[in-house]
């Protein structure tokens, strides 16, 4: 997944934002916890806010095992990834696993993402964003860089 920067951020400055575990807010879900690291989801807003990033979340996702669980995204947060930190799980009812170290699983679509542990608990990152809607040249390589312009 690729954060492009709003054309209306660029002249931001880099920021290093810390914030302590205990301050950022956590939703218990049916079995299950999210945390929100940065941005916000629902009523809870992380402390940690980067002003240069679009609309976007991370998340924290912890559940026991063979639960299963809706992790409550926005609407407007139409896709993402999930990286699977232990554990294994399936997403959005599919047939396959995700596995902790196996990669990185892009989903899309808003609205809540469901998550359904193997029989050991399952811990996960998942990140969600808005698109932007900008207009961009191409992707250099598989490196993450895009050009926005013909300059």
């Amino acid at each position: 997944t690729i954060f492009k920067i709003p054309e209306d951020k660029k002249d931001l400055l880099p920021e290093l934002m810390k914030a302590r575990s205990e301050d950022l807010p956590m939703l218990e879900v049916g079995g299950g916890s999210v945390k929100v690291l940065i941005g916000r989801m629902g009523q809870l807003e992380s402390p940690a806010k980067l002003k240069a990033l679009p609309r976007v979340v991370m998340l924290m996702v912890k559940l026991g095992s063979a639960r299963r669980i809706d992790v409550p995204l926005d609407t407007d947060l139409e896709h993402g990834f999930v990286f699977v930190i232990s554990g294994k799980c399936r997403l959005g009812g599919g047939e396959g696993w995700c596995e902790a170290g196996k990669g990185v699983w892009m989903f899309g679509g808003g609205e809540g993402l469901e998550v359904e542990a193997g029989e050991e608990e399952v811990e996960m990152l998942v990140v969600a964003g808005k698109p932007l809607n900008e207009p961009w040249v191409k992707l250099l390589g598989n490196n993450g860089f895009i050009i926005t312009s013909q300059h």
